[in-house]
């Protein structure tokens, strides 16, 4: 549902040449053309660990007490912020991301979860169900653990137009024994393009960003429901915005009288319901 843009970023590089990539690009996407509209683009974060809390937070509200080391890394303090960029960071790899791929980046987790001496798998439920809809077997519980304790990444939160999802350029990495190994850099993600206020621009402009990162060496795949990233002609994908923008505010129309006369609920903004982009009718 919606206009929007599925990415993927991967490169096998160390650390101080990720690190030059990514203000690169920085750099580059911040010298976009002013009528392109960005807002904002980030420094370049160091987010870590790189872990989702589900599982911990779990096994603690259940009673089980977690490893030492993994409570020592969970127990450092971290910021608002530093939590939302990690939970982007963990968000789950696209389809067009080859399976083998992502068991290659999740290999050095896979072998701590399995030999890890920091743990033993009598202290831990062989399952472990979490809101009655989301099962962790005893492998993924440890894989969870062994990410707390070695995977870390780095993000650029950028900010294409008023309105539209952020562009979250971020990869992380596992930490391993081997001082001669060569990362393997991995992250993907989204953005949501329907509620800009101009929303023809703001796609545009993710294309640009995603251009650029392809031309840094970072992006491994992009694909866009309106097709436009492909082949960059607004008529082609005319029928496909016109079809999701009218989807979007009929939704929002409906959420609008159904919670109208709740005193609990204010509508803040509602992008979805302003005047359309002639271009897009």
């Amino acid at each position: 549902m919606g206009i929007f843009i599925d990415y993927a970023f991967c490169t096998e590089c160390s650390e101080e040449e990720l690190l030059l990539r990514l203000n690169r690009l920085r750099r580059k996407i911040l010298e976009l053309p002013v009528e392109l509209g960005i807002e904002s683009a980030s420094e370049v974060i160091r987010v870590d660990p790189v872990y989702s809390p589900m599982v911990p937070r779990e096994l603690q509200k259940q009673g089980y007490v977690l490893p030492e080391l993994v409570a020592r890394r969970l127990a450092e303090p971290q910021s608002e912020s530093y939590n939302q960029l990690r939970i982007g960071l963990v968000s789950p790899f696209f389809s067009f991301v080859p399976d083998e791929l992502v068991h290659r980046f999740e290999q050095p987790g896979y072998e701590l979860a399995k030999n890890s001496p920091y743990w033993r798998e009598e202290d831990f439920p062989e399952e472990l169900e979490i809101g009655g809809s989301l099962t962790y077997y005893r492998g993924g519980i440890f894989l969870e653990f062994a990410r707390v304790l070695l995977r870390y990444g780095y993000v650029i939160v950028v900010n294409p137009g008023k309105g539209c999802e952020s562009v979250c350029v971020g990869l992380s990495a596992y930490r391993t024994s081997d001082p001669n190994a060569t990362p393997l850099w991995l992250g993907s993600g989204f953005t949501k393009t329907q509620y800009a206020q101009n929303v023809k621009n703001a796609h545009t402009t993710v294309c640009h960003i995603l251009d650029l990162a392809k031309e840094a060496g970072l992006l491994y795949a992009a694909h866009d429901n309106s097709g436009y990233y492909e082949h960059r002609d607004w008529q082609k994908s005319a029928e496909v915005i016109r079809e999701e923008l009218g989807f979007v505010r009929a939704f929002s129309q409906i959420f609008e009288e159904v919670v109208q006369d709740d005193p609990d609920i204010t509508t803040i903004s509602s992008p979805a319901l302003g005047p359309l982009d002639p271009e897009l009718l």
